[in-house]
């Protein structure tokens, strides 16, 4: 089951346009005004894969499995790549900042990078006095690049760097080689982000 049939298997659900927006919007799915219902099927299988899933899966009506999908998508996995972080994500902020961490990750061989998706995301259930607002409540997305399992060790290896973004892709720390570049409350953080990223490339890589 591909990305493109996904959307098709969504829309012949037992539920019209109005239900599929409310299930997309409780779900945190970002979706534009005048979306028809095909166009929230689409977000919600870039966005929400394992919502997906779920949603063909549990339909008494529909005869089909999401194993392949679920493999392809890393449904369930602790850690994701850069390239399914960049197609979940929900904001042009945090595209860009992936955008532009794949940008300076490409000629790495010898480093991965390793994306925990919406670290400590919730549901909110709209009792809280604090958060009146139904629906997943996404967390902070963290990011490492460290040595490849599969190259051999060595120490000039080592050097890694870690990354908190927020959903909307504000940066909340950058350590890059043992060197914060930003804090929670860093000033100019779009320079010190660039910096960042120069020195992301500049990690040492044999095959350079």
């Amino acid at each position: 089951m591909s990305d493109h049939e996904t959307p098709d298997m969504l829309m012949c659900l037992d539920m019209g346009s109005k239900e599929l927006q409310k299930l997309a919007s409780n779900a945190g799915v970002s979706r534009e005004r005048g979306d028809t219902k095909r166009q929230t099927a689409e977000r919600i299988v870039a966005q929400d894969p394992a919502l997906a899933a779920r949603l063909i899966e549990n339909d008494r009506d529909v005869d089909a499995t999401a194993d392949a999908f679920r493999d392809r998508r890393q449904v369930g996995a602790d850690r994701i790549g850069l390239d399914e972080a960049m197609t979940r994500a929900r904001h042009d902020g945090m595209r860009s900042k992936l955008h532009s961490l794949r940008v300076a990750t490409e000629g790495l061989t010898s480093h991965e990078v390793r994306v925990k998706w919406e670290y400590e995301s919730f549901v909110a259930d709209g009792s809280s006095s604090v958060t009146n607002k139904r629906g997943n409540q996404p967390g902070l997305t963290s990011i490492t690049i460290t040595q490849r399992d599969d190259v051999e060790s060595h120490w000039i290896l080592d050097e890694r760097a870690q990354i908190l973004l927020t959903p909307h892709g504000r940066c909340t720390m950058a350590d890059v080689g043992g060197t914060e570049y930003i804090e929670r409350n860093t000033a100019n953080p779009g320079r010190k982000w660039r910096r960042a990223m120069s020195r992301v490339e500049r990690m040492y890589n044999p095959d350079a």
